[in-house]
């Protein structure tokens, strides 16, 4: 199966289209977005798995409070 939304969040623009190009359905800028917020709006009960890839603690919270019950958060 494949994911129907693929949310990304990265300050640099670049990222974010390259993002895009990529197949991401929506890119945030965490610098002007409510990241969690918008994870919850944009699939109703949060996000089924959350990657970090940066180790920061704000972004693990984040990820973790994007993510629906059950789901998974890999750091």
């Amino acid at each position: 199966a494949e994911a129907s939304t693929v949310i990304v969040s990265d300050p640099v623009a670049e990222r974010r289209e390259l993002a895009m190009k990529l197949g991401a359905t929506h890119a945030l800028d965490p610098a002007t977005d409510d990241v969690v917020a918008a994870c919850l709006d944009l699939t109703e009960h949060g996000v089924d798995f959350a990657f970090d890839a940066v180790g920061r603690n704000a972004l693990i919270e984040t990820g973790i409070n994007a993510t629906r019950f059950g789901g998974s958060t890999v750091l």
